[in-house]
Parts: C-alpha cells; sequence; structure tokens
C-alpha cells in the first residue's frame, strides 16, 4: 500500500486511510509528478505539489523540491496542511508571509522546514468536489498574482484529467451493432 494512491473515493466522500496501490489511473503518477515541477517552474518557486487532502492525512500524489520525512512518507497531518483551506472553501488560496499570518506562524511545516509563502488552488475530483490542490511554497515572502493563480489553475485542469479514470470500454458486440 502506498500513501500516494489515496485519490480513489468510491462513494464521493474523501477516504481517511490510503487505497491500494494500482488505483490512479495509469499514468497519472507521472503526469502528477511532472505537474508538481511544472507548478514550481512556472510560478519561480523551490516547491511545488499536487495533493489529495483527508481526514487522515494530505497525501503528496506529486512532488517536486520536498525534503525531510514528508517527501519520504509522501504526506502531511492535514491539519498541518495548507491544502486543506484551499478544499474546504474550493477556492484559491493565497498566503504572501506566514510569518505574518496567525493561522500559520506557528505551523511546523513552516517552522521546520521555511516554508514562509504558499499558493494553491483546488484539484476536483470527478463529482466536483474538492480534493486536493495544487499549490506551491516559497522560502520568501511574496505576493502572488492573479497570473500565478491562473497558471495553477490550468495545472490542475491538467491534473483533475490524469486523476479521472478512462472511460469503460464499450463491449464488442455493443461497438458491432453502432457501425451497423
Amino acid at each position: 500500500m502506498r500513501l500516494r494512491d489515496a485519490w480513489a473515493l468510491d462513494d464521493g466522500r474523501r477516504s481517511t486511510t490510503a487505497a491500494p496501490r494500482g488505483v490512479l489511473p495509469a499514468g497519472a503518477e507521472d503526469a502528477l509528478q511532472h505537474l508538481a515541477a511544472e507548478a514550481a517552474r512556472r510560478l519561480g518557486a523551490p516547491i511545488g505539489l499536487v495533493t489529495a487532502v483527508t481526514e487522515g492525512g494530505t497525501f503528496l500524489l506529486g512532488q517536486h523540491g520536498v525534503s525531510g520525512w514528508p517527501a519520504a512518507l509522501g504526506a502531511v497531518p492535514t491539519q498541518w496542511a495548507f491544502c486543506a483551506e484551499t478544499v474546504r472553501t474550493g477556492r484559491a488560496h493565497l498566503v504572501a508571509d506566514t510569518a505574518r499570518d496567525e493561522r500559520y506562524r506557528a505551523n511546523p511545516l513552516v517552522r521546520q522546514f521555511g516554508w514562509v509563502s504558499h499558493a494553491g488552488v483546488p484539484v476536483r475530483h470527478a463529482d466536483g468536489s474538492p480534493r486536493g490542490a495544487v499549490c506551491v511554497f516559497d522560502t520568501r515572502a511574496r505576493t502572488f498574482t492573479d497570473e500565478d493563480v491562473a497558471a495553477l489553475r490550468a495545472l490542475a485542469e491538467q491534473a483533475e484529467r490524469a486523476l479521472r479514470p478512462l472511460p469503460a470500454p464499450r463491449p464488442a458486440a455493443r461497438r458491432a451493432s453502432a457501425r451497423a
């Protein structure tokens, strides 16, 4: 079982545990790694993530520039995750300077890893509900722009496509009758 496989949601609710290996659609892991790196590159930030937020943890489905135990585990506690606010509101979540933001000043991720600013947008499940985020962290205070948010939204749409399974193939008999 791997923590990255937490996206699978069979009943419309966020899972509270990791799902079995192989639940992510084929090719999704590589695509999500690429999207995390692309988010960091486009916004000029050292850290990029694609996450799935659950009650049991926030899983790093794609990660770029993450170090230490979050990289090794592929997850962080949801109560520490900035992405949890993105999922809760279903909107872009921007933090220019965690040292000046009471909600995040004492966050262990800020204190241990020096994550100073954050920008994230929701990644939506096929049912439309926000389930994770595409986000970046910077090690310096900065104000994110509308263009930054638009770039993250475009990447979130790609993550949504990567996380949606392909439609089931039609049975051979139905294909034959459809051609007739």
